[in-house]
């Protein structure tokens, strides 16, 4: 007899009123941290939906009814955080003179071009590696305070919120690739080419921003940046162990159980859905 599928994967519909921090430097008053999330953020809902059509499109090729069910909740989740993520752009932009358009621009073109150009099979390569980035920065932000130290608490709420989903369904797309006979090497690979990507587009953004906000010229502003990004106690150089796990043949996300760090935001009360 086959096991019955449990719903692990839950779609929330929280509610967030940002609307007053997105109109000023919401990470402790600091321009530059504040862009660099803010530019993370305009990433999310172009690449979130293309993340959502590259597992569908192995929908019909899963026969197992938990991979099924967690294939489902990946997708409320997504859908979700691309609809917030969304508001928070269009509001960011709106309090801020941002031009959305151009700041989405290049991810838009470049989506567009691999849904004519590239395989169902490498999309869903890819989206393993942006998954894997996603799930370690949200291990980041939930385990270590100093990411958000001073951070608006709205903002900081929605940031949680994120981190926790993300990491709830951390392994799906890897599962959802395995099951359908993706093989290491291609995984592999994709993860520089992720990397390199999210990085130019994040620093793109941030500059975009900066550059709108007449700080872009500030040496010591981006100095402080960029050692909080890479510097010896730098976000990014923390996270690189994990990072690198990816490459391990034998790798799979729940290696790195951190589900407790769900369990711990749920008991300090998730925001209301």
């Amino acid at each position: 007899m086959s096991a019955i599928a449990v719903e692990r994967i839950k779609t929330r519909h929280p509610s967030f009123e940002l609307d007053e921090a997105l109109g000023v430097d919401w990470h402790g008053g600091d321009p530059f941290k504040t862009a660099i999330f803010n530019a993370l953020s305009i990433t999310f809902p172009v690449g979130e939906r293309f993340f959502i059509d590259a597992v569908r499109a192995f929908h019909d090729d899963i026969t197992d009814p938990q991979l099924l069910l967690d294939l489902r909740g990946f997708i409320g989740q997504e859908a979700i955080h691309a609809r917030e993520h969304q508001r928070y752009n269009e509001r960011l932009c709106a309090a801020r003179g941002y031009d959305l358009a151009a700041l989405e621009s290049r991810s838009r073109e470049r989506i567009a071009w691999a849904k004519e150009n590239v395989s169902r099979f490498q999309r869903l390569a890819a989206t393993v590696a942006y998954e894997h980035l996603t799930a370690i920065i949200a291990d980041g932000i939930l385990r270590n305070p100093a990411w958000l130290e001073g951070a608006d608490a709205r903002m900081a709420a929605l940031w949680r919120w994120h981190s926790v989903e993300e990491t709830e369904h951390k392994a799906v797309t890897f599962d959802v690739y395995k099951a359908v006979g993706g093989d290491d090497r291609r995984r592999r690979s994709m993860l520089r080419l992720a990397t390199i990507t999210l990085l130019k587009d994040v620093l793109r953004a941030t500059y975009i921003m900066l550059k709108a906000d007449g700080r872009h010229r500030d040496i010591r502003l981006w100095g402080r940046g960029l050692m909080f990004l890479f510097g010896k106690r730098g976000i990014l150089r923390g996270i690189l162990p994990d990072w690198r796990a990816f490459k391990r043949p034998e790798f799979h996300p729940w290696d790195h159980d951190n589900r407790g760090l769900v369990d711990d935001w749920l008991a300090k009360g998730a925001p209301s859905t």
